[in-house]
């Protein structure tokens, strides 16, 4: 049987099209196209190699920004680890060792809280302290609101004194100055929820004309207060 001639021309409505090299044409304009793909992915790898950061030794020119609940662990052998974790206001760095305990240092901002005593925290698996530091301020009126590790003072001699606790806490104290005038009636202790209560008291607080230095603490179950007073 004798083979089809294979035509190069093809005529469709009185117009004839040369087909001979379709094909070619049709791979050499894929061949541009291609071109332009491996030059845009070309383009891609080395914006890609120029703003990544390298796992060593490199150094980074911008802030590195975690997703909320992300934390950076910096690991040891044995299962230990160091762990940078950041919440609402807040920051912890955390060591853990391998069995899962922890010890962990936690700095809070001191936004909505009344003082800044309460911003650094240490938290152990026998619970939360408050790390060392005491606190100075001023005072005026007939009226205080307390927080731990901070010394409070009023020069001026005042007729009677209402002292509000703050929430009982283990390791809980702090001191208080006033000057007693010729009509003053004592002092009044309120616990953080408002309740008027009686400390247990060393040396007494109902004398006129004396300057008061009171030491107030709490001993994980009794409200305790140390007073002392010299004439004015």
């Amino acid at each position: 049987m004798a083979q089809r001639p294979i035509a190069d021309r093809i005529r469709v409505k009185n117009i004839t099209f040369d087909v001979a090299d379709l094909y070619a044409r049709a791979q050499i304009a894929d061949v541009a196209r291609l071109q332009t793909d491996v030059a845009q992915l070309q383009t891609n790898v080395t914006n890609l190699t120029n703003n990544k950061v390298a796992k060593a030794g490199d150094t980074m020119t911008g802030t590195l920004t975690m997703a909320a609940g992300n934390q950076v662990k910096l690991m040891e052998n044995g299962g230990t680890y160091g762990a940078v974790n950041a919440g609402t206001n807040f920051l912890t760095l955390t060591a853990v060792d391998g069995n899962g305990n922890t010890r962990i240092l936690r700095l809070k901002s001191p936004n909505g809280e009344a003082n800044d005593v309460f911003s650094l925290h240490f938290l152990t698996n026998q619970g939360m302290y408050y790390l060392d530091f005491t606190g100075y301020t001023t005072f005026s009126g007939t009226a205080l609101t307390a927080a731990p590790d901070m010394e409070y003072t009023n020069n001026n001699e005042i007729g009677s004194l209402t002292i509000t606790w703050p929430a009982v806490t283990r390791g809980l104290i702090f001191g208080v100055n006033f000057s007693s005038s010729s009509s003053f009636s004592g002092v009044t202790h309120r616990t953080a929820g408002g309740t008027t209560f009686t400390p247990k008291q060393i040396g007494t607080t109902n004398e006129s004309y004396k300057r008061y230095n009171l030491i107030c603490w709490h001993d994980g179950r009794d409200y305790w207060c140390a007073a002392n007073g010299a004439n004015l």
